[in-house]
């Protein structure tokens, strides 16, 4: 957020506004979306350190199914947005989220 800063919002925007710009500097030249990533940790970390088996592998799957679908949605707006950048930008940084390219 602190990075993205006006470019970070909590919904996926359809229609590109004149002041966003693709950011790729700071956290975001080594993942393509942090606050997902960071999302995941916390909700697995928690889990994991109340030791409790049957939700750190609910939570896995419901995390894992809300991220594959919602980035897919954000990705294509992005990549309508922005075209070649976002394209080249996505083939050489990573989610670094499991299972999700």
């Amino acid at each position: 957020m602190v990075t993205a800063k006006r470019n970070f919002t909590h919904d996926v925007k359809f229609e590109r506004q004149q002041e966003h710009i693709l950011v790729t500097q700071g956290i975001y030249r080594y993942c393509r979306h942090p606050g997902y990533l960071g999302w995941l940790i916390w909700v697995l970390g928690t889990q994991a350190l109340l030791a409790n088996p049957i939700c750190l592998a609910g939570f896995s799957i419901v995390a894992w199914k809300f991220f594959q679908e919602r980035i897919a949605v954000e990705e294509q707006q992005l990549r309508r947005f922005f075209g070649e950048s976002y394209t080249q930008y996505a083939a050489k940084t990573p989610t670094l989220i499991p299972f999700i390219r």
